[in-house]
């Protein structure tokens, strides 16, 4: 009896887990990453500042964003530079962020959230391919200043060009960026 007790409890901490888990699927995946419409794809991503991710593909991502968007990473005005998105969320990354967080939300913060996100999901536009899973699609992030292009390739998984031309995944836990 025992034994069937402890068994039960054990499947409901599973399942209490996996019902817990996709509020960071997409970072537990590895990749900013979407499929069917793109519209919400960046909506669901994890958490990037200084002590989150702060090393990837992912921060890089980010920056071009920042770069796109003309965020300013100091107090002159300064805006934030194509040749600063090297995949490293340092202290002018940070303050980039702290920027735009205040120029679009009113809110004082460093971290790149979800809301953030939702509202740069908004300035995607589709180029080209398909958004049915298992093809390439192909986007633009069509910010205040820039625009660049993004594939999100067969697997769902977002691509860019680096500040070299180099083609790599945002991914979170590697720093292939330059």
């Amino acid at each position: 009896m025992k034994k069937k007790v402890l068994a039960s409890l054990a499947i409901l901490g599973i399942a209490l887990t996996a019902s817990i888990v996709p509020a960071e699927a997409k970072t537990s995946d590895g990749w900013i990453r979407g499929y069917d419409g793109y519209g919400d794809d960046l909506d669901d991503e994890g958490m990037l500042n200084t002590y989150t991710f702060e090393n990837s593909n992912a921060a890089c991502f980010w920056q071009k964003i920042l770069w796109a968007e003309g965020a300013e990473y100091d107090n002159d005005g300064n805006k934030f530079k194509f040749g600063m998105v090297d995949g490293i969320f340092g202290p002018d990354t940070s303050q980039a962020t702290r920027e735009l967080n205040w120029r679009i939300r009113r809110v004082s913060s460093s971290d790149v959230t979800g809301d953030i996100l939702y509202y740069m999901g908004n300035k995607l536009v589709q180029t080209g391919g398909s958004t049915a899973r298992g093809k390439d699609l192909y986007l633009e992030f069509r910010g205040e200043s820039y625009t660049f292009r993004i594939k999100r390739n067969s697997e769902g998984k977002y691509t860019f060009d680096d500040r070299y031309g180099n083609h790599v995944q945002a991914g979170y836990r590697y720093r292939t960026c330059q």
